[in-house]
C-alpha cells in the first residue's frame, strides 16, 4: 500500500485533537497541554501546515510542518500511531 500525506482540514479539529491527546501524554507527560486548543492553533496558523499520514485509506499518523521564510519547510513533529 502507498503511504501519502493529506492536509488536515480545520473541520477535522476534534479528530486531530483526539490523536494529539495520547501523543502529548507520551512526549510531554507532565506538561499541561490542552489537545483541543493545540489542534486549533496548529490548524489556524499561517506558518504551520498539518498533514495526516495515510496508508491507503487509513490514517496512521500526522506530521506538522513549519513554513519558514524563503519558501523553506521544516518537519516540526510527527507521530505514527500504534
Amino acid at each position: 500500500m502507498t503511504v501519502s500525506l493529506q492536509l488536515i482540514l480545520p473541520r477535522e479539529q476534534a479528530l486531530f485533537a483526539s490523536v494529539l491527546a495520547p501523543y502529548f501524554c507520551e512526549v510531554a507527560p507532565k506538561a499541561a497541554i490542552d489537545p483541543a486548543k493545540r489542534a486549533e492553533q496548529m490548524l489556524n496558523r499561517k506558518d504551520v501546515t498539518a498533514f495526516w499520514i495515510r496508508k491507503g485509506p487509513s490514517r496512521i499518523g500526522f506530521a506538522i510542518v513549519l513554513n519558514l521564510p524563503d519558501d523553506r519547510r521544516e518537519l516540526s513533529e510527527f507521530c505514527i500511531l500504534p
